[in-house]
Parts: C-alpha cells; sequence; structure tokens
C-alpha cells in the first residue's frame, strides 16, 4: 500500500493533541488535589488547638458510625483552630482505629482516615492522642509485660518500660497511624503514670546501671531506685522518640508534661514540642505550669479542660467562654499557646452544641487575635525564681507525678510573688 504523506501528518498531529490534552488534563487534576489539601501550621508556629478524646472501651461498638466529614468541617469552620488531637488508644488500651497490632474497639468507619482528609482539606493539623505505659488490654495477653511491686505482684494496667512492649506493640502501632499521614503524637499516661519497677527486667536493667545486686529497702536504696527510674524512663522517651522520628522524620512528637513542673531538668530527648492538660480551676497550678514550661526553651502549651471535674465526670455544662480565655491568657502571656479539651463520644463522633462552639471560637479568637503581640515573645524579669530539680527529686515521692512535696513548696513562692505584680522568670538547674 503506498504511504499517504496528508494521513500520516494527521495521525501525527493527531497524537500530539491527544498528548497535549492528556497532560493538560492530569495537571489540572494535580492542582485540584493540592488545592484540596492546604498547608498546614507547624506545631511551633502553632497558637490555639483543640484536643479531643475518649479512650475507647470493649463495649464501643459503634466507632465511626455518627462521625461524618459535615461534622468535622462545620467545627473546624466555626472553631478554626491550628490543629486538632483525636483518639487512637487510651489507658484502657483499646484501640479506637482499626489495628493489626493490638485489639480495637468496634469499627464501623475509621475515624483516622476521616479526621485526615477534613481536616487536611481545611490546612488543620492531625495529631494522634495515645496513651503510652497505661494499657489494660495489653497486659491480658502479655501479663509479663506489667510492672512488678516490690512485693512482688504484677500490675494488670501498667505497663514495664523494660519489657518488650516499646519495641513489639507501642512502636509499631504508633507507626501504622503515621502512616494515615498525621502530623504528629500526643503521648498521654507516660511519665505522669511512671513508678518504680521491681520486675526481674527492671531489677537487671538496675544491676547493669549501678553494679547493685538489689534494690534494697532502707529510705536512701528507695531514692535511689526512683532516681534510677527516672532515668530509665528517659531513655524509653528517647528511645520511642527517636525511632518514630527515623520512621518518618516530619512527625512532630510531644509527651504530656515530659520536662514540665514536675520533671525539671534538661530537655534530652529530641520531643518537638511540650504540653500538658490541666483538669481544675487552680490558676496558680496553671501558673505553676506555664512557667516551668517556658523555660525549657522549647514550644509548649497549656490544655485546659472544657468541662469542669468533680467524682462524676462531665456532669456539669461546659465551663464558660470567660474561663477559658482567663486560663489561656496565662500561656499566652508567657509566649506559649493554648488547647482546649472536649470529651470525644464514645462512637469518635464530635459535639456541635452551639454553645460550646461559640465558646471555643471565643477562644480561639483570643489566641489568634494576641499571636502577633505575645507568641513565642519572652518575658523581661525582675525576678529569677530557681528551680531546684535536684531538691525537687530528693523531696518528691513520685518518679514525676503530682504529690504534695517537691516543687509544690516552689509553687507556693510563685504564686506569691506573682500576687505582688512582679514579672517572674523561672531558671532551670542546668
Amino acid at each position: 500500500m503506498k504511504n499517504n504523506p496528508a494521513k500520516s501528518h494527521n495521525a501525527v498531529r493527531l497524537n500530539y493533541y491527544r498528548l497535549f490534552f492528556t497532560i493538560a488534563i492530569s495537571s489540572m487534576c494535580l492542582l485540584q488535589a493540592c488545592a484540596q489539601n492546604v498547608a498546614r501550621q507547624s506545631r511551633a508556629n502553632s497558637v490555639f488547638g483543640v484536643h479531643f478524646d475518649f479512650h475507647a472501651k470493649a463495649e464501643d461498638t459503634q466507632i465511626g458510625k455518627t462521625l461524618t466529614d459535615d461534622m468535622v468541617d462545620t467545627f473546624l469552620k466555626t472553631v478554626k483552630p491550628d490543629f486538632i488531637q483525636i483518639d487512637t488508644k487510651g489507658h484502657t488500651g483499646i484501640a479506637s482505629y482499626p489495628t493489626k497490632v493490638g485489639r480495637a474497639g468496634g469499627i464501623v468507619k475509621d475515624p483516622i482516615k476521616l479526621f485526615r482528609q477534613v481536616t487536611a482539606k481545611n490546612g488543620v493539623g492531625l495529631y494522634a492522642h495515645y496513651s503510652s505505659i497505661g494499657d489494660n488490654e495489653v497486659l491480658k495477653s502479655k501479663p509479663e509485660w506489667g510492672t512488678m511491686n516490690s512485693s512482688g505482684k504484677r500490675s494488670a494496667s501498667m505497663v514495664s518500660i523494660f519489657s518488650g512492649y516499646v519495641d513489639n506493640y507501642f512502636i509499631p502501632q504508633l507507626k501504622e497511624i503515621s502512616n494515615y499521614g498525621v502530623d504528629g503524637f500526643w503521648i498521654d499516661g507516660d511519665n505522669w503514670m511512671l513508678q518504680p519497677d521491681y520486675s526481674p527486667g527492671a531489677l537487671s536493667a538496675f544491676t547493669s546501671a549501678t553494679g547493685k545486686r538489689s534494690a534494697g529497702v532502707s529510705d536512701d536504696d528507695k531514692k535511689d531506685y526512683m532516681q534510677f527510674t527516672r532515668q530509665a524512663y528517659r531513655k524509653y522517651l528517647n528511645h520511642y522518640v527517636s525511632a518514630m522520628h527515623s520512621y518518618n522524620p516530619k512527625l512532630q512528637i510531644g509527651s504530656s508534661w515530659a520536662y514540665a513542673a514536675r520533671m525539671p531538668g534538661p530537655v534530652d530527648a529530641p520531643v518537638d514540642f511540650l504540653s500538658g492538660d490541666i483538669s481544675n480551676n487552680d490558676v496558680a497550678d496553671i501558673d505553676f505550669q506555664a512557667y516551668c514550661m517556658a523555660s525549657q526553651g522549647k514550644p509548649w502549651d497549656i490544655m485546659s479542660w472544657a468541662v469542669p471535674v468533680d467524682n462524676e465526670r462531665f456532669k456539669y455544662p461546659y465551663k464558660s467562654g470567660l474561663q477559658l480565655k482567663q486560663q489561656a491568657a496565662i500561656a499566652l502571656s508567657l509566649g506559649g499557646a493554648h488547647e482546649v479539651y472536649v470529651p470525644q463520644a464514645h462512637d469518635a463522633s464530635i459535639p456541635l452544641n452551639s454553645g460550646l462552639l461559640q465558646t471555643l471560637k471565643e477562644v480561639s479568637e483570643l489566641c489568634h487575635t494576641m499571636k502577633p503581640y505575645s507568641f513565642q515573645s519572652k518575658a523581661i524579669p525582675q525576678i529569677g525564681l530557681f528551680l531546684s530539680s535536684t531538691s525537687h527529686y530528693l523531696e518528691s515521692n513520685r518518679a514525676f507525678g503530682s504529690d504534695d512535696r517537691g516543687s509544690n513548696y516552689f509553687s507556693g513562692m510563685l504564686d506569691m510573688l506573682l500576687d505582688a505584680q512582679y514579672s517572674v522568670e523561672v531558671l532551670q538547674e542546668y
């Protein structure tokens, strides 16, 4: 058959048209996808967030059922947080997402996937709330991972940081959650839950660290063992944070109350931010924690509970906007950020109560209005108040948790100085 130049030319031109339209359509799809995901603030540049969690239980069989895109979208557009934090695993140990590592509740719809899609569209950061050493469920199948008291009894709720839990359960679950594209983690039930552990793994580590064959029973021995426990936790924190940064360098990770008032000392783990939640209405306690975190040189925030607390949790209505703004103002005045804890329903849905939304909107507006003036600022002190970590750890009966000793004496002095209208800077020992 003879070659027809006109037909060949038309065929070439048609192929060029096809290629052009293919590239154009692909580019439009790419631009549309980019437009759907708005750039998000880093944690260091975020001034306001909202925290949700519900500590899923085994009887929660409808997780995700009533959670919708519109619900989350309405909340984000009304409140305008820089980030939100959502439940993934609470102190019960039951995951609220479909995990392959441990046990999950009844998942009707995957909450993390839905929250990630809607927050990405709105340019809002997404952080996972995850309980570390508080885990009832895993100890049912792995009782040998539990801590042991000095009498030899295993805990049914507290995981040993010396056990296989961290590498075989904790980190694998964090990796699962990271794969959803979350921006980071807010680790709960961690340092403040820590207790001395006399399990074989812990005692072996103690012997390796000190050369001593037993923990001893004298008061001095107990103090030495408590200090060993603190140092072991710092290694544990370093280990899991470093492991997750290696897995996903973009992750931003903080452990609730790490390096705050009751864990004074240098920030010796690669955490990206400091944070902690305060359930009570005690202004002095908020001051205490905020001033100590502000002294550490890391991005930080204080989380206020939106609900009052009594023996029947969440019985009463939400706190007023005025009260929450007063609590937020403390953190803002010291260069920090603020977030509010709102209980998440046990099907993972979030409240759209008009009064609550208005309250959160007011707090958000305050934080964003003040951001250009106070965020990341440094106070000009009149008085430097020395916080001795040595004294705190000698006097405190807890590893890092709250008791009526240790730096609580320091808190009283800070309260008096602030009440006298002095500008105070906390000076850490290191």
